[in-house]
C-alpha cells in the first residue's frame, strides 16, 4: 500500500511539474500595453514570382539556394533564387504528401512536420525526413496527432520545437535520436478542438516566440533553455486583428491587410507599424507560409500563388 502511494505521489508531481511551466502571470515587454505604437516606414516588398500551379496548402523552407514549397499530393515546386526559375518533383508515394504544417533544413535534411487525412488510405501522420539531394523521403515512424495542422513551430540546437492547437503540450522533437517528447504544457490549447490559420511563430536568440490569432489575439515566448513561458502584450488596437508572421532580424514581422506591415522588436519589445501601401498583400484572403533568413523573409501566399520577399529598410 505505501509503495502504491509513492507512486501516486511521484505521478502526481510529474503532472504538476510539467504543467507548472504553462506561463506566468506577469507581463513582460508591458510598454505595448497602453496600445503604444511607433508608426514608420520599414518594409519593402519584392515580387519574386507566381507558382506554376496552385495548391491547397503550402510548406515553405530552403535548401541550397532554392525555396520548396511541399503541400498535398501535388509534386513539390521549387524556386531557384539564383536563375528565378521553377522546376517541380513528383512525390515517390503518396504517403509522403503532407500539408498544413513546418519544413525545417538541419544540415541539409529537411524535416517535414505534418500530417496528411484523407478519405481514402493515402493518410499517413509521421514526421518526414527529406534529402532533396536525391529527392528520397524517409518515413521516421515518429506519429503525430490525426489532426494535427497549422502548427507553432522552431529549430534550436538541431531540436525542433512544435505544438498545434489539437496538443496540450509543447514537443520536442530530437533529430538525432528520433525521440519525440513532451516538455510543457501548451497555452493556445483550448480543448483539442481543430482550429485553421491559428499560429505564427518564430526563434531568437533561445525565445520560442508564439502569436496566436484567437479573438482577443495571444502572445507568449517560450524559454528553450528553461522550458517555461511568459506572456507578452498586444496593444489594443491589435487585439482582434488577422495578423501572420515570422522572424526577420531582431524583430517578428507580420503581414497584415493591404494598409499595413507591422513589427515586434524582439529586444525593446516595442512594436511598429508601416501603414504605406503594400499592393502584394490586395485581397480580401491571404494564407501565408514563410521561410525566415537573417537578412529577409520569404513568403508564400496559397491564395494568390504570389512568391515575394520581405526586407526591412
Amino acid at each position: 500500500m505505501q509503495t502504491n502511494n509513492l507512486l501516486v505521489l511521484v505521478a502526481s508531481l510529474t503532472v504538476i511539474l510539467l504543467f507548472s511551466s504553462c506561463k506566468s502571470d506577469s507581463v513582460v515587454n508591458s510598454n505595448s500595453q497602453n496600445d503604444e505604437i511607433k508608426n514608420e516606414v520599414f518594409a519593402k516588398y519584392t515580387f519574386l514570382s507566381t507558382a506554376p500551379f496552385y495548391r491547397q496548402s503550402t510548406i515553405l523552407t530552403e535548401y541550397n539556394g532554392s525555396l520548396y514549397r511541399f503541400g498535398t499530393l501535388d509534386p513539390v515546386q521549387v524556386y531557384n533564387l539564383n536563375s528565378k526559375s521553377w522546376t517541380s518533383r513528383a512525390l515517390p508515394d503518396s504517403s509522403d504528401a503532407r500539408w498544413d504544417g513546418a519544413a525545417l533544413n538541419i544540415d541539409g535534411t529537411i524535416y517535414i512536420v505534418a500530417v496528411f487525412n484523407s478519405t481514402g488510405s493515402n493518410s499517413s501522420y509521421d514526421i518526414l525526413k527529406y534529402d532533396p539531394s536525391k529527392n528520397k523521403y524517409e518515413h521516421t515512424g515518429v506519429n503525430l496527432p490525426q489532426l494535427f495542422g497549422y502548427p507553432a513551430y522552431c529549430k534550436y540546437n538541431k531540436k525542433i520545437y512544435f505544438f498545434s492547437a489539437v496538443t496540450d503540450s509543447v514537443s520536442q522533437y530530437d533529430v538525432s535520436s528520433n525521440k519525440l517528447i513532451k516538455i510543457a504544457a501548451n497555452p493556445f490549447y483550448d480543448g483539442g478542438k481543430y482550429v485553421s490559420n491559428t499560429f505564427s511563430s518564430s526563434v531568437y536568440q533561445n525565445y520560442f516566440y508564439v502569436f496566436n490569432n484567437h479573438n482577443p489575439n495571444r502572445f507568449y515566448r517560450f524559454n528553450l533553455l528553461s522550458n517555461t513561458w511568459e506572456k507578452l502584450s498586444v496593444p489594443v488596437t491589435l487585439q482582434n486583428k488577422i495578423m501572420y508572421g515570422a522572424s526577420l532580424g531582431s524583430s517578428m514581422v507580420f503581414l497584415c491587410d493591404s494598409l499595413s506591415t507591422y513589427k515586434y522588436d524582439y529586444n525593446s519589445g516595442v512594436w511598429t507599424v508601416d501603414t504605406s501601401q503594400a499592393p502584394l498583400l490586395n485581397g480580401a484572403f491571404h494564407e501565408f507560409s514563410f521561410c525566415s533568413r537573417d537578412t529577409c523573409l520569404y513568403v508564400s501566399d496559397v491564395s494568390t500563388q504570389s512568391l515575394f520577399k520581405v526586407t526591412l529598410k
